[in-house]
């Protein structure tokens, strides 16, 4: 019984982060993104393989005026606390700009520190 819960809580998760209409991502200390769902496409014009393949990181993603701004946000979360939000834009592959709202929080588990957001 207790598997066939898994099975469902799973199916319902994965299901979930597939039609996410937000980006769920995890930012190493280098600012490398190593986890990425939802609807990265549609929101930034890159793909995932892009992305996550490191031929654009995330402060390449943010807009120059907004690079300070999340460097101070970084500095922020240095220790594990609650989420911190701010709203910054983002610089499309097309070089459209698109405003975000973003949930940070620092992660430190084991011998592991990342950031996660959405």
């Amino acid at each position: 019984m207790a598997a066939q819960g898994d099975s469902n809580s799973n199916f319902l998760y994965k299901t979930f982060l597939e039609h996410f209409h937000g980006i769920a991502f995890c930012l190493n200390q280098q600012q490398r993104l190593f986890f990425l769902t939802g609807a990265v496409e549609q929101i930034t014009g890159y793909s995932y393989r892009e992305l996550l393949g490191h031929q654009a990181n995330w402060s390449t993603l943010l807009h120059p005026h907004d690079r300070t701004r999340w460097s101070k946000l970084l500095d922020q979360t240095a220790t594990p606390q609650l989420p911190i939000s701010a709203e910054f834009r983002l610089l499309k592959k097309d070089q459209q700009i698109c405003w975000v709202l973003i949930s940070l929080q620092k992660i430190i588990k084991e011998d592991q520190e990342y950031w996660q957001g959405i």
